[in-house]
């Protein structure tokens, strides 16, 4: 048994009411003597009864007799019992993350498969370190502390979560809250690209720092994009040249103005949740409160499923680790089979996602991005929102504008400036 253990069972002797108040469990021992000795303690301690020589022998057993004599002899202070388990976790979690590595080194046959089990193992093992006993009484201030802090935001009308510059989605969903996978999904030329830039530049301008995953277009064509929904300059224009010279000095201003956003782009040609997760990862070293990916789809599995719909389910499931692990909300669009196009009414439902895999179940929130200009007679710029999916409040349909020529949206009761 190490000192450490030592010390905090000696600790826990002196004072077995005090076990009770570190976060320390028998599994962060890695004696087993230290691990029975710890659980007995703790149990007794719980049960309000007598923790001595005489107790503990008789839950342990006369082959303890000698080591509980030696660890008593000692002189150790109920005082320091919080320093002497912070000992102990910390050697525990050297341990763990001894296994992980060496259980990674062990086979190298497939470095991509080795990256994202052991990526999953570390955030489990930090995940584990949080993951202690909670009495429920200590966490109603917790609770009254997100009822204060989302009835300050509607006061000022914020959104509580990262926004999205969408004042009617803000309100309905509360704007994007931490831990949560956001599934945007659409047909073809609905407009994903553009509802993720526009959403992302929204968050930005209000000082939040995001991350995008761009698995289908490349941070020039996202940034350019960008440059002519600020600029009120069409992307026409943009690619062909064809600029006033009142364009191109409006051109400038706004990629100084963009320039200055906390806003970061990764656009590799195949990407996998692994991928995703080390990026993820460095972006969070550095501030990291919301990612976008774009699109679900389009991302490599490095496990081969029975089907294709599965494999999409099952990058979905990892994304929304992603979003647990690093407490930020993760938005991935998705691109919807064309079953819906046989139907009289094109407007995406639940069931037209269910047939892209197990996403719906991962999801959080599922929002819908429709045009019926696609599809119909109809005014170009109409568009909707529909949720489909919230787990936090209603669900229903949010009337938008779409603007073609700079491929952005905005609220309808906005004017355009442009």
């Amino acid at each position: 048994m190490s000192p450490e253990e030592r010390a905090a069972i000696g600790a826990g002797l002196v004072a077995p009411e005090k076990t009770l108040q570190v976060p320390l469990s028998p599994e962060d021992f890695e004696s087993n003597a230290g691990q029975a000795i710890w659980r007995v303690i703790r149990t007794r301690a719980a049960a309000g009864e007598s923790v001595d020589v005489v107790t503990l022998l008789a839950d342990l057993g006369e082959s303890f007799r000698s080591l509980i004599a030696e660890i008593m002899s000692e002189s150790f202070s109920a005082g320091n019992l919080k320093a002497y388990a912070a000992r102990v976790r910390k050697a525990a979690k050297r341990r763990a993350l001894q296994e992980v590595l060496e259980r990674a080194s062990a086979d190298l046959s497939d470095p991509e498969c080795v990256i994202e089990s052991t990526l999953q193992a570390l955030i489990d093992l930090d995940r584990r370190e949080g993951l202690r006993d909670t009495h429920f009484k200590n966490l109603m201030g917790d609770v009254i502390a997100q009822i204060d802090a989302a009835q300050t935001a509607r006061a000022r009308g914020e959104a509580l979560g990262v926004p999205t510059g969408m004042g009617t989605l803000d309100r309905s969903l509360g704007g994007l809250h931490r831990s949560d996978l956001i599934i945007v999904a659409a047909r073809p030329a609905m407009g994903k690209t553009a509802w993720m830039l526009s959403a992302a530049i929204n968050a930005a301008r209000q000082g939040y720092r995001g991350g995008i995953v761009s698995a289908e277009m490349s941070a020039a064509q996202i940034a350019q994009r960008a440059v002519s929904g600020a600029s009120n300059v069409s992307t026409y224009k943009l690619r062909t040249g064809a600029l006033t010279q009142g364009e191109i000095q409006q051109i400038v201003d706004v990629t100084h103005d963009l320039a200055k956003l906390p806003l970061r782009i990764m656009d590799p040609d195949a990407c996998s949740p692994a991928d995703i997760l080390t990026q993820a990862h460095v972006w969070a070293s550095q501030g990291l409160d919301f990612l976008m990916v774009d699109f679900l789809q389009l991302l490599r599995s490095e496990r081969q499923a029975e089907s294709r719909a599965r494999e999409v389910g099952d990058m979905a499931r990892h994304l929304k680790s992603i979003a647990k692990a690093l407490d930020i909300p993760v938005i991935a669009l998705c691109q919807l089979n064309r079953g819906l196009e046989s139907r009289v009414d094109k407007r995406p439902i639940m069931a037209d996602l269910r047939d892209s895999g197990e996403i719906e179940e991962a999801a959080d929130e599922v929002l819908f991005l429709y045009r019926d200009c696609v599809y119909h007679d109809a005014p170009a710029e109409a568009a909707e929102i529909i949720i489909g999916k919230n787990r936090h409040g209603p669900i229903g349909v949010i009337p938008m504008r779409f603007i073609a020529e700079r491929m952005c949206w905005i609220d309808p009761d906005l004017r355009d400036e442009g």
